[in-house]
Parts: C-alpha cells; structure tokens; sequence
C-alpha cells in the first residue's frame, strides 16, 4: 500500500511521512492504520469515504465516528494487496 504522504528512500532503506505522523518514521502498519492516509483504497471503508467526498465535493468532512466506521469497513471488508 502506497500513501501519497510517504516517501520511501531505498537506498537507505528508509520511510518518510511528509506531514509529520509516526515521528517521522512509518512502518507499513501505521500507514495502513493512518487516519491521514492518502492512497489506493484499502477496502471498503475507504471507497465509502472516496464516494461520500466525491459527491459532496469535500464539503463534508471526516469526523471521529466517520473514521470509525472506515476502520471497521476497512477491517471487516479489506481489499487484497496486489503484489508488487
């Protein structure tokens, strides 16, 4: 899964979070779990997010229960990693 907030340095084997999550340092699991995150749809949680977002045009925004329910769409109804 690719954030749109990360950035990952091969080189030094390094992951970077551009707005400052984690210290700085993300693992794969705290991208996944980032209430920030801003990539590929993990599951369904994020597609309902993207759906509401796009036919509102982000005139409303996410609030702690609509995270909830992401989490939980997103747990309960993942999507499959595609191999890289």
């Amino acid at each position: 899964m690719s954030c749109t907030h990360l950035t990952v340095y091969k080189e030094q084997k390094k992951r970077f979070c551009e707005i400052g999550k984690y210290e700085g340092t993300p693992t794969e699991e705290d991208c996944g779990g980032c209430s920030e995150y801003s990539g590929p749809s993990r599951g369904l949680g994020d597609t309902v997010k993207n759906v509401i977002s796009k036919a509102t045009a982000g005139k409303v925004k996410p609030c702690a229960p609509c995270q909830k329910r992401r989490e939980a769409l997103n747990k309960m109804m993942g999507y499959k990693k595609k191999e890289e």
